[in-house]
């Protein structure tokens, strides 16, 4: 063979995985142009002014590109999924229709959250490239992780995720509060990667593989061993920390609250997309054959995280703090639709997770809207009071996310929950399923509160220094919030395409791809 027909087998050979890592290829790519650019920006456009760095131009557009691009990989992998799904890059790569759904959940996350950050990072001085560079990164990270098919490639992602997000999470290093909320991100977060490593040892210890494919094949041919178990009880905790489960919850407000806005909503959504995608994989299907061992558990779990994340955000009066306390909450719902492990549940947890992203992020919108030069206007009491007469369109917008998490017909919302619910039932735990209704029915309080604030609350008895509130709504923050309102109303009026979607993906988790070279 000569060495050019050498080269072009070489190249067939590397086109079908550099295909199942697409979008990942297409983030790094911008996030290290993103930098480069900001090299030729700094003696001219950037320049230092009363001991700040002045806003950087091509750093945001260069993302955003990037960014939309990469989900236009997403949507060309589904299309040819039939033809490429696998496991690539010997095994550490899974290229199938749940991994392509919830990247492009992830994808459509970080999008939103650079629509949204531009305006807010000019007003409150983080328009750096390096910001732009971190949730790209991020993004990496989330991506890696969904695709993960490696207990090595989960950590991996799991880390590039969350190194990303921990400088995220301080970036307006002016401000007490961010540097509290990083310091405490970090420190826990280092804290469960411990019990995350540990857990992954063991199983390995146990299995001898690291391929999770491998290791459910192993774990179904006898009795667990002790060590097994206690594997999976530490992995338990390292997931039940990245997506907020209680009692591992304690840092969630403090980050979300301290974060800048959009990160907040960023980590809301993708960084919850990411996590659950990493934890239904493994536990769902890996860790199949232990289900009897691992169920019971994630019911407690769940029960918990719904009564103390729902009960817990009645009390908030800033709205950071309430969607913190709101995001736990939904992480408890989503773990009932895991506890059912069934088809309709995993199903439900893909769906509900696009939905859950749409309406977050909507709300978190809103809040950047809302936020002035250097300052946060988060309080639900003062700055959303009179809302609806001053900023009706907004109102408008925010009322619509309201309802849609509290799970008011015909949102996404409602549809996502029902279906969870259905698969709870299907699955003989009703007493579950009815927790969830009246977890629901606690949160409508905190919800509705907003809303009652917008519309039945005037300025004037909202305190002597509420005054006017304006918003800063430029264009791209206009068209993140239209289309998440658009998605929110969408999914829940036409739902059908959506289910049937995370249905086919959920067929594809099911049954275990061919490896491919």
């Amino acid at each position: 063979m000569s060495p050019i027909d050498q080269l072009l087998e070489l190249h067939a050979m590397s086109r079908p995985a550099a295909f199942a890592v697409l979008p990942a290829l297409v983030l790094v790519v911008f996030a290290i142009v993103t930098l480069l650019a900001d090299l030729l920006e700094l003696g001219s456009s950037r320049g230092p002014a009363e001991g700040q760095a002045g806003p950087t131009i091509m750093a945001p557009w260069l993302a955003m590109t990037g960014t939309a691009i990469a989900f236009g990989a997403v949507v060309w992998q589904w299309l040819r999924l039939e033809e490429e799904a696998g496991l690539y890059f010997n095994g550490m790569i899974a290229l199938d229709g749940f991994a392509v759904f919830l990247t492009g959940v992830v994808v459509a996350a970080t999008l939103l959250t650079l629509l949204l950050t531009v305006g807010y990072s000019r007003r409150h001085n983080v328009d750096l490239a390096e910001y732009y560079h971190l949730i790209l990164m991020a993004a990496v990270g989330m991506v890696l992780l969904v695709e993960a098919a490696n207990l090595v490639m989960v950590f991996l992602g799991l880390e590039v995720m969350s190194v990303s997000v921990y400088i995220l999470t301080g970036f307006r290093r002016t401000q007490l509060r961010s540097i509290e909320g990083a310091l405490k991100y970090f420190v826990l977060g280092a804290f469960s990667t411990g019990f995350f490593v540990y857990g992954i040892a063991m199983v390995y210890g146990t299995t001898g593989t690291m391929d999770l494919a491998e290791i459910g094949t192993r774990i179904a041919t006898g009795p667990p061993a002790p060590l097994l178990l206690a594997g999976v009880g530490l992995l338990v905790i390292g997931f039940g920390f990245k997506v907020a489960l209680v009692p591992f919850h304690m840092w969630s407000p403090d980050v979300y609250e301290g974060a800048p806005t959009p990160i907040t909503g960023f980590m809301a959504t993708g960084v919850k997309a990411a996590g659950f995608a990493a934890f239904v994989r493994v536990f769902l299907s890996t860790f199949d054959a232990l289900a009897d061992q691992w169920v019971p558990v994630l019911w407690v779990l769940a029960v918990l995280t719904m009564l103390v994340g729902n009960v817990a955000a009645i009390r908030q009066d800033d709205v950071k703090r309430m969607l913190a306390y709101s995001s736990i909450a939904h992480a408890g719902y989503l773990v009932v639709a895991m506890v059912a492990h069934n088809a309709l549940g995993t199903a439900a947890v893909l769906y509900y997770l696009a939905a859950y992203t749409a309406m977050t992020v909507g709300a978190f919108g809103v809040a950047v809207t809302l936020s002035g030069r250097g300052a946060e206007r988060t309080s639900i009491s003062r700055d959303y009071a009179g809302l609806g007469y001053s900023e009706p369109l907004l109102a408008a917008a925010m009322a619509v996310f309201m309802f849609s998490l509290t799970g008011v017909p015909p949102t996404a919302g409602f549809v996502g929950k029902f279906y969870i619910i259905s698969a709870a039932v299907d699955a003989g735990h009703v007493p579950l399923a009815v927790l969830l209704v009246v977890a629901s029915v606690i949160s409508a309080y905190y919800y509705l509160k907003v809303v009652v604030a917008m519309y039945m609350t005037s300025p004037s008895s909202a305190g002597s220094d509420a005054g006017p509130t304006h918003a800063h709504l430029g264009a791209l923050a206009s068209t993140a919030i239209l289309a998440t309102v658009v998605a929110v109303l969408g999914m829940g009026i036409f739902p059908g395409e959506w289910i049937d979607m995370a249905r086919a993906s959920v067929e594809g988790l099911a049954t275990a791809a061919a490896r491919l070279p």
